[in-house]
């Protein structure tokens, strides 16, 4: 999900935590058993990634040191949604970037979000961890939902590995050229003069073509 600030991304992305549309796969036959394909579950286990601090969303809890955070994800029936708001030292350790990933990766059947990628990545570098949340998060029902207002310096295996892109308005022609160049869209199209502020493209790898301008009302209407 790609947008600059105040572009509606972050809005979406609480939207969209909200609920999974289960499949027909055996991943969620086992984690979604007696619930039928094409169905709207609502997502029990969330662990996010607040790299800017701001986020106050109701029903999330939220701990600011990976201490709190391993004590509070190994009590998932009490804290089904925690928000990991890291100080400054923290936010700068690459070795717990690491350990975020791999605390949700073997934990299993939870949503992983990031609120914004630049603080994990390092031009093309990025957690092993992740990286094995985006190739391999299915097996274990650990999806991932990411954000970024600065698309260009995201790694580029981050995005590729993406399923599903929202771009909403970017005000640099560098991220407005990256997003062109993985979804196929005319990037004047995201410029904010030609995009309204909360609206955005929606594409799914594999389709011939994006869909939008849409409004993100709710995520049950996606």
């Amino acid at each position: 999900m790609a947008g600059k600030t105040g572009s509606g991304k972050t809005f979406a992305a609480r939207r969209l935590l909200e609920w999974v549309r289960v499949d027909d796969t055996d991943t969620s036959k086992k984690y979604y058993p007696g619930v039928a394909p094409g169905s709207l579950y609502p997502r029990n286990h969330i662990i996010g990634y607040d790299a800017k601090g701001l986020i106050r969303w109701p029903g999330y809890t939220r701990v600011t040191t990976f201490d709190d955070l391993l004590r509070k994800a190994n009590n998932p029936k009490k804290f089904k949604r925690i928000m990991y708001a890291p100080k400054a030292k923290e936010l700068r350790d690459r070795d717990l970037h690491e350990r975020f990933f791999r605390l949700c990766y073997e934990r299993g059947n939870n949503t992983v979000y990031v609120d914004e990628w630049y603080a994990l990545v390092r031009g093309e570098e990025y957690p092993d961890a992740a990286h094995a949340i985006l190739t391999r998060g299915r097996e274990m029902n650990v999806p991932l939902i990411g954000c970024s207002q600065r698309p260009k310096n995201i790694a580029q295996p981050i995005m590729s590995e993406a399923d599903v892109f929202f771009a909403f308005q970017l005000k640099m022609p560098q991220d407005r050229k990256k997003v062109a160049e993985m979804i196929p869209i005319d990037q004047e199209l995201l410029m904010p003069q030609a995009l309204p502020k909360h609206h955005y493209y929606f594409y799914r790898d594999g389709d011939d073509e994006v869909v939008g301008p849409r409004k993100f009302v709710d995520a049950r209407r996606t």
